[in-house]
């Protein structure tokens, strides 16, 4: 028999042919991506310590509570009772008042040798003060106040005398008498001077006018030589006035203030 083309396989079943797998497809890249660093263990909460406060240290603080020391209290003893007063003294000794004992007959009879005079310095404390801030003016000095100064023919010594001619007026000394002539009494003012010895007339021939600044002064004692004054070495500069007497405290028997005459 004619063998036929048959497309069909003889012999045993063979396995049909498997199809070739196909590749797997890749899994995609995956972006890199750094890892953070392992953060550090975490550490327990630890609160502050309070500050504790210093001690002083007892050798250098002085205790409040200690009593003062010896030499601590004798130092203020002694301020206390020493430099204080001796302080207060010597400022009301420099600008507030002075004491002066009359040693001489040249204010006789009203003043006598060995009266203890409180002098008043008030008036020229404050004219020396407004000179140093440029205010020039006169002391409150009044005719017939009683001044203690520095003479300036003798400028380290003291005088007492009286005031008698003012700052702008004259003074005539003639015949036994004072004469003042100012705005008010330009005819002249005799001066009626009720503490002076009647029997004792004024000497001297004086005719003078006196300076801004200056003075005229007489002793009481009117007597040939009783008194050293104006009449003979001049006028009186204001800087050289110490004060006015305002009290006498010796002897007992006159003690008091001392009025101004009125003339």
């Amino acid at each position: 028999m004619d063998p036929r083309l048959n497309n069909q396989p003889t012999g045993p079943a063979a396995n049909p042919p498997q199809p070739n797998p196909q590749p797997a497809a890749p899994t995609p890249a995956q972006p890199h991506v750094p890892q953070a660093p392992p953060s550090p263990p975490a550490m327990p909460n630890v609160a502050p310590l309070p500050t504790q406060p210093t001690t002083p240290n007892p050798t250098n603080t002085p205790d409040s509570d200690a009593p003062p020391s010896k030499a601590r209290r004798f130092v203020g003893s002694f301020v206390s009772w020493v430099v204080v007063p001796i302080v207060i003294v010597l400022v009301l000794h420099t600008f507030v008042f002075q004491a002066f004992y009359v040693e001489g007959s040249s204010m006789e009879p009203g003043y006598q040798s060995n009266d203890y005079l409180i002098v008043s310095k008030l008036d020229m404390t404050f004219n020396n003060l407004s000179g140093l801030v440029g205010i020039k003016s006169n002391p409150n000095i009044k005719r017939g106040d009683v001044l203690v100064f520095h003479p300036p023919i003798a400028p380290q010594t003291f005088f007492v005398k009286r005031a008698i001619g003012l700052p702008g007026e004259k003074v005539i000394v003639k015949n036994g008498k004072v004469t003042i002539i100012n705005e008010e009494h330009p005819n002249g003012l005799v001066l009626k001077e009720d503490y002076i010895d009647k029997n004792e007339p004024t000497l001297g021939d004086v005719s003078v006018t006196v300076e801004q600044g200056k003075y005229f002064v007489l002793g009481d004692n009117r007597r040939p030589s009783g008194s050293y004054d104006s009449r003979d070495w001049g006028l009186l500069p204001k800087e050289n006035i110490i004060g006015v007497a305002y009290m006498r405290l010796l002897p007992v028997s006159a003690i008091g203030t001392l009025s101004r005459p009125n003339y």
